[in-house]
């Protein structure tokens, strides 16, 4: 997100008419907010309970390093499965962060009554073209009175929006969110956040001295896998007596592959088996029976990336010929 938050405040004049101002954050106001309290870590976050979260780290503010967890994209791809030369879109596209209330509380004891912004968000698409796009957002916060503990959450865009058109290659698809950078305006004064992502948690939310104890990260929105399948349509004949290898080759799902001979669905040629971590059917021929043997393989893959791992299987009718 890079864009401005404009903090507004309304002041009373005489007569008792309101009057909004707009202000940016230099000077005076960085040493109001200090005065006011930020300290030095210790906001406590909105628990998101959501993996997907992400901390923003953003570091040289003159007010110190600012620190941002329980940062959330979302986002889907749709439709789902794109074939290979299809259009999609990623629908239902908001970022939610928590602006420490530690700075909400020093906003709102300088007479500010909301959060208000624009945004620019880069999301970067592999396995599709265009491979980045950018989405303009603005956002609008009234400051609750008292202020959260948790702070003050902000979505951006609100409502969601919709990214795209894309056009799939055909193959996988990620979905990342790029660049984040933030403008925060307070009481005439101007604060810069230039934000990198780490993992959730590396550092304290809030005001902090120290840098996140993780590599930075490029946080993912969405994700398309292709399904689990045997590419291999058919394998070399064998000749008596002779060594005989051909490998066996999957795509889709989540490699590393295993394989196996189906039971009960036929049976090679004498002297050759299947590697199951290999993926080849190799050996030397012991069997003088000359003919077509017809069996069924099965991959299976492994899922690393959900708790408990979960696996899929693809499996294919093959056939060797023996002279």
């Amino acid at each position: 997100m890079a864009g401005g938050i404009r903090v507004h405040r309304t002041i009373r004049g005489r007569a008792g008419v309101a009057r909004r101002t707009v202000g940016v954050l230099t000077g005076a106001a960085l040493v109001g907010i200090g005065a006011l309290g930020v300290t030095v870590g210790g906001s406590e976050a909105r628990a998101l309970a959501d993996s997907r979260a992400y901390e923003l780290y953003c570091p040289g503010t003159p007010v110190g390093n600012i620190v941002l967890n329980d940062v959330v994209t979302t986002g889907t791809i749709s439709p789902p499965a794109p074939a290979p030369g299809q259009q999609f879109s990623v629908t239902g596209y908001q970022t939610t962060l928590d602006l420490p209330s530690s700075i909400v509380s020093a906003a709102a004891a300088l007479g500010n009554t909301d959060i208000a912004g624009t945004g620019t968000s880069r999301v970067d698409v592999s396995g599709a073209s265009p491979s980045s796009v950018e989405s303009d957002s603005t956002f609008d916060v009234p400051i609750p009175s008292p202020v959260p503990d948790a702070g003050l959450v902000i979505a951006s865009p609100s409502p969601v929006a919709t990214i795209g058109p894309f056009t799939s290659a055909g193959g996988d698809i990620q979905v990342t969110q790029n660049r984040i950078d933030l403008t925060l305006e307070v009481s005439g004064s101007i604060l810069p956040l230039s934000c990198t992502a780490y993992p959730n948690n590396s550092a304290s939310t809030g005001i902090t001295s120290s840098a996140p104890h993780a590599p930075p990260i490029s946080p993912v929105i969405a994700t398309y896998t292709l399904p689990l399948a045997v590419s291999t349509t058919g394998l070399p004949d064998a000749t008596h007596g002779q060594s005989y290898s051909a490998p066996l080759a999957a795509r889709g799902g989540h490699p590393s592959y295993l394989w196996k001979l189906v039971a009960g669905s036929g049976e090679l040629p004498r002297g050759l088996r299947v590697h199951p971590r290999a993926g080849v059917i190799s050996g030397v021929l012991r069997n003088r029976d000359s003919g077509t043997y017809t069996f069924t393989v099965e991959v299976r893959d492994t899922d690393k990336t959900t708790r408990p791992h979960t696996q899929e299987t693809a499996t294919r009718v093959l056939s060797i010929t023996v002279s």
